[in-house]
């Protein structure tokens, strides 16, 4: 599934967006300072709000099911959640920038 990095700082900036900084928790990376718009911030929660409703189904399945299962319930999950992100007009990339 998408791995969601933690630390996010938001300041408030111009009106054209805000700056964020970001981490990479997962990898390690330095921290590093983007702009995003306030369009892409409500875009982010929105995907967020999605991808958490398709993590807590697939674990309530995968909870019920044998090991030799859970694999295709965990792939479909993972699909779903990046379509999640596509349908808010945000790419993968985007995302996890805003992460």
């Amino acid at each position: 599934m998408i791995i969601l990095a933690a630390g996010i700082l938001v300041s408030a900036s111009s009106s054209v967006g805000a700056t964020m900084s970001t981490r990479a928790a997962m990898s390690g990376d330095a921290v590093g300072t983007e702009t995003f718009t306030p369009v892409q911030i409500q875009r982010y929660v929105e995907a967020l709000i999605g991808i958490r409703t398709i993590q807590r189904g697939a674990d309530v399945r995968l909870r019920s099911l044998p090991q030799s299962e859970r694999q295709k319930i965990t792939e479909t999950a993972e699909e779903q959640a990046r379509a999640m992100v596509r349908r808010t007009g945000l790419t993968i990339a985007t995302f996890n920038a805003l992460s």
